[in-house]
């Protein structure tokens, strides 16, 4: 009869060679979400499946969405909508009065990973970050504000109610 003990020395080896295995296999996710890494240099890191899907849940904790996965802007009291892209960063540091310059990048369609970068570097890679998908969202959850590129060329700024 095996003992406790043994088995949770058993069950705790199991669970170590899983998660090294794991950090071994490299998932892929296609030349466009590559080069937006690439583009985006040091400043990123890859959310695992769990923290993505936490930071999903608080983005749509903090903003409302439509059932096609737009944020409902009728709902969300401080907004802008953007015209002159190039301004953006500023525009989320002056006029929401971020103090934070972290964000996460969130993606409306596919299996892609959320990424933590920063602000600058996002806007530097903007290009190759909406090369990936669709729809994305930069999302600052500390400062409750949110950018959404939506996939007809609306761009849209909000700060979360409360």
């Amino acid at each position: 009869m095996m003992h406790t003990r043994d088995r949770l020395a058993r069950k705790k080896r199991l669970e170590e060679l899983i998660k090294k295995n794991r950090g071994q296999r490299k998932v892929k996710y296609g030349v466009l979400f590559e080069e937006c890494l690439e583009a985006l240099g040091d400043h990123v890191s890859i959310l695992s499946n769990e923290e993505s899907e936490a930071m999903y849940q608080k983005m749509q904790s903090q903003f409302p969405f439509l059932y096609w996965g737009r944020i409902d802007w009728n709902k969300v009291s401080y907004k802008y909508k953007v015209e002159d892209t190039a301004n953006i960063a500023s525009m989320i540091k002056d006029a929401f009065k971020v103090h934070d310059d972290a964000v996460y990048i969130l993606w409306g369609y596919g299996e892609y990973p959320v990424i933590r970068t920063d602000l600058n570097a996002a806007m530097h890679a903007i290009e190759s970050i909406r090369m990936v998908g669709a729809d994305q969202w930069l999302y600052n959850p500390h400062d409750g504000v949110i950018t959404e590129y939506y996939h007809e060329g609306d761009v849209m700024i909000g700060k979360a109610d409360g």
